[in-house]
Formats: structure tokens, C-alpha cells, sequence
């Protein structure tokens, strides 16, 4: 006889693909990053507390960020970026390594002064995917290692450029987010990854 147990819920459903549908690989050329110390709050990560299979990775409300901090963004050498995610742990403990490597543009001082920093550091990353929608690698539960890099290259048809390679030990594989994203160039939607218009308040002066 099976083994019922109560302390979990059955999310299972209908995992469909219609001919004709096209899911872009990749990712765009950029990403948002933030020392995870500057997080005040985080969202609320589902999981087997959702209502369905489809909440379940997504995290739910926002970032709440230290005042005056913002997301930063980092521009990448498009199509040279690859977020992958695999299986690490033992029966019982299973949970998911997410990883990452990105190419920045230069080995400039910008470039060199972000992996100095970034190198013995916490942080929390937003990766856009094709449809831009942000996948979130760093969580409060383990630190995230970034190995970073750098190739100056020998002819001028060789690659220039800086490389992050991420690893992010997670109960989640890359769980999505779809909160707000407060940048220095304005807000960004994580469910679209496009600039959030803000609507002005209508007047009332009824002349």
C-alpha cells in the first residue's frame, strides 16, 4: 500500500507543448546585480506552497532594497552567455546548482574595478531570459561564488573581455521574478523586462 503523506502538496499537471510554439535559447545581453547586504526584504519563494505548478518557481511581491540603492546594470557580450541549471545534493537533500557564465565587453577599468569587488562578495543577480522575463540567481540560503576572469586576447580578431562564471546552490532551479526592478535608469518590469511608464496623476481640477 502506498504511503500517504499530508505534509505536501500534489501540484502536478498537464506539462504541454503545441506544434508551432517557439522558445528562444539564451539570454539578453545584460543583467541587474545588487550586494545581497543592500536587501532589506526578499520575496516570498512558493514553492510547494503554491496553488499550482506554474507558481511555484515564481517569487511572489519585491525586492525591498536599502534607501538610496538601486539595481545595477550590466551590459554582456550578446550570444555569449549561458544560465544552465543541474541537479546536486543526495536523496533527501536534492536541490539544484544554478550556474551561469556571463562575458562582459573589455578588460577596462570598470570591467577589472567590478570583478576586484565582486570576487569575495555576496550578491544577488537578475538574468533576462529571450522573452524578458528575469530568472533570479543568488538567495538568502546559500552564498553565491563568482569566478571572474579575464582574456585581453592576441590579434584584433580575438575575443577582449571579461568573464563571470556563476554558482548559485539553490532549493529553486532559477526561480522567476516578476516584481519590480528599481535601476538607476528607471524601473524595469521582471515579468517583461521592458521600462515601467509610470502614469502621472490625472488632474482634478475639472476646468
Amino acid at each position: 500500500m502506498a504511503k500517504k503523506c499530508s505534509n505536501t502538496n500534489d501540484l502536478y499537471a498537464n506539462v504541454e507543448f503545441c506544434p508551432g510554439e517557439a522558445t528562444m535559447p539564451g539570454m539578453r545581453p545584460y543583467f541587474f546585480f545588487q550586494k545581497k547586504n543592500n536587501i532589506v526584504t526578499w520575496p516570498k519563494l512558493p514553492m510547494n506552497d503554491a496553488k499550482t505548478l506554474e507558481e511555484n518557481p515564481v517569487y511572489d511581491g519585491d525586492f525591498v532594497l536599502a534607501a538610496d540603492q538601486k539595481w545595477h546594470k550590466v551590459d554582456l557580450i550578446p550570444n555569449e552567455n549561458e544560465p544552465s541549471t543541474e541537479r546536486t545534493g543526495a536523496y533527501g537533500s536534492y536541490h539544484f546548482n544554478n550556474k551561469a557564465t556571463l562575458v562582459l565587453p573589455g578588460v577596462g577599468k570598470k570591467q577589472t574595478g567590478l570583478i576586484n569587488e565582486i570576487v569575495n562578495d555576496d550578491v544577488v543577480m537578475l538574468l533576462p531570459q529571450r522573452d524578458g522575463s528575469f530568472r533570479v540567481f543568488g538567495n538568502p540560503y546559500f552564498n553565491m561564488d563568482v569566478n571572474p576572469s579575464q582574456g585581453w586576447g592576441k590579434a584584433t580578431t580575438d575575443t577582449n573581455g571579461t568573464t563571470l562564471e556563476i554558482t548559485d546552490e539553490n532549493k529553486s532551479a532559477a526561480p522567476f521574478y516578476e516584481g519590480k526592478i528599481e535601476a538607476e535608469d528607471g524601473n524595469y518590469s521582471g515579468k517583461t523586462g521592458e521600462l515601467i511608464v509610470e502614469q502621472a496623476a490625472s488632474s482634478s481640477s475639472g476646468s
